[in-house]
């Protein structure tokens, strides 16, 4: 389950390896490019292999706010068998796309709204006994033991029997059934895990048109850990807290509607206090109580 949250400003570190290479900010395109906000920091370190290769890492640290794009341009230069160099130009565009909590389900289960359903009969004084403290009446009717009950009274009243003295029987069974046809999930959720989506994509600029993008790559990066990387670039990003619009515990919503319900008691997967919604439980598609 995923659900957008408040979406703080980031603290973004890119580190950008690059073979002989520089790059330069802000690059200025006012319609896709963002002003950067607070405190911009750049570092270029020289990195040698034991082949003798050089390479440089380009580290840039600058804030960066939600649909917010970072741009920085890079230019290099290649030389070919002949000796003629070319001069090469890049925008590397940085967006932050969105910040969502995803939410793992820890425990579930499927529940009914009960209801009642009472069958009684009753004996007159002078007639047959068909009703006494041990009438069975959930068995006459065929009722589940599990969710029925019996009640006896030998204090009835008179009314509609021939004999007017006397006390009259009644036996009644109350039993549990679905209140309606709908069925609903329980589930329980853990505390969150927030990812961010940040989208790079690289734009080749020159040295003459046309413009085309080289590279479009979306990262999801989850916060607690705080860091992506691959062949082309590692990211670094330090957040504020963020907002989470569920705490971890119970909620339910009807089966196959996508909705989720709080602020009401709901019964943990093996608990069954009738207090609390979700102890009419069904389990493998039986009404089951306990």
């Amino acid at each position: 389950m995923v659900l957008q949250s408040f979406l703080p400003t980031l603290l973004l570190t890119l580190f950008l390896t690059l073979l002989q290479t520089h790059l330069t900010t802000p690059f200025n395109l006012p319609t896709l490019c963002s002003q950067p906000t607070g405190s911009l920091t750049g570092d270029l370190e020289l990195e040698e292999n034991r082949e003798g290769e050089r390479s440089t890492k380009t580290v840039i640290s600058s804030n960066i706010a939600l649909d917010e794009t970072l741009c920085y341009r890079r230019t290099y230069a290649t030389t070919n068998i002949l000796g003629f160099t070319r001069n090469h130009t890049e925008l590397y565009t940085i967006t932050y796309d969105s910040l969502k909590h995803v939410y793992n389900f820890k425990n579930t289960y499927e529940f009914a709204i009960p209801g009642t359903e009472i069958t009684c009969w009753c004996d007159c004084p002078g007639g047959s006994n068909h009703c006494d403290s041990h009438t069975d009446s959930c068995g006459k009717y065929d009722k589940s033991e599990d969710t029925c009950v019996n009640w006896y009274d030998d204090g009835q009243t008179l009314e509609g029997c021939f004999m007017p003295t006397g006390s009259g029987q009644s036996c009644c069974n109350l039993d549990i059934v679905r209140f309606s046809t709908d069925s609903y999930r329980a589930v329980e959720i853990a505390s969150p895990i927030t990812v961010a989506q940040i989208r790079l994509n690289v734009i080749d600029t020159g040295p003459v048109p046309p413009v085309h993008r080289v590279k479009d790559r979306v990262y999801n990066i989850d916060l607690d850990a705080g860091s992506t990387s691959d062949e082309l670039v590692t990211m670094n990003i330090v957040s504020s807290s963020t907002s989470s619009l569920l705490p971890a515990g119970w909620y339910f919503g009807r089966m196959n509607s996508g909705e989720l319900k709080t602020n009401v008691e709901i019964n943990g997967l093996n608990e069954w206090n009738l207090n609390k919604l979700g102890w009419y439980k069904i389990q493998n598609g039986v009404e089951t109580v306990r």
